[in-house]
Formats: C-alpha cells, sequence, structure tokens
C-alpha cells in the first residue's frame, strides 16, 4: 500500500474502478522492485486487446483485495476525493 500511496502523493482526485483486467508486466527499474525479475499488475478499466490476463475476471478475492489497497493508499497519501466507477463486471460481493 505505501508504495502505491507514494504515486499518489500530492493528487486532488483518483478515479478508480470496482473491477479490472489484470496483466502481469515487469517491474520498471529501480522503483519498488525488490529483484531485477520482479513483476507487477497493469490494471486496466476496459478491456485491453491482447492483455495477458493473469488474474480471471471472476476471482472476486483478487480483485476486492486490489480496491481496499487503493483505498487505503489513497487515506495514506490524503488523497481528498475518490471516484469510484462500478465496472459492467462487477459482481454482488458482501
Amino acid at each position: 500500500v505505501s508504495y502505491m500511496a507514494r504515486s499518489l502523493k500530492d493528487l486532488d482526485a483518483v478515479i478508480v474502478s470496482t473491477m479490472y483486467q489484470l496483466e502481469k508486466r515487469p517491474i520498471t527499474g529501480n522503483t519498488y522492485e525488490k529483484g531485477p525479475n520482479d513483476k507487477t499488475y497493469e490494471f486496466y478499466m476496459d478491456y485491453r486487446w491482447n492483455a495477458r490476463t493473469d488474474v480471471p475476471i471472476d476471482d472476486v478475492e483478487e480483485h476486492v483485495s486490489l480496491f481496499r489497497n487503493t483505498i487505503e493508499a489513497c487515506k495514506e497519501a490524503n488523497v481528498k476525493h475518490i471516484v469510484v466507477v462500478e465496472t459492467p463486471n462487477t459482481m454482488n460481493v458482501q
């Protein structure tokens, strides 16, 4: 969460989604990697052609975790406004 908060620092508002298409990608060098072959998830609010989707859209636990971490990072970074877009793939989760 802290690495996301660093990226959100000094932003007044963010737009987040309830569900994403996730694609595992290499981490940019000298950012927050622990090793040279580390990977992270790029997330897209809409469908991306030819994306290597590693997390199925129906993996609710992964998507809820990402959403919660994003909101926590926004709080940590003192983001004042958060707009949440409910995406078509959002399921009823408790």
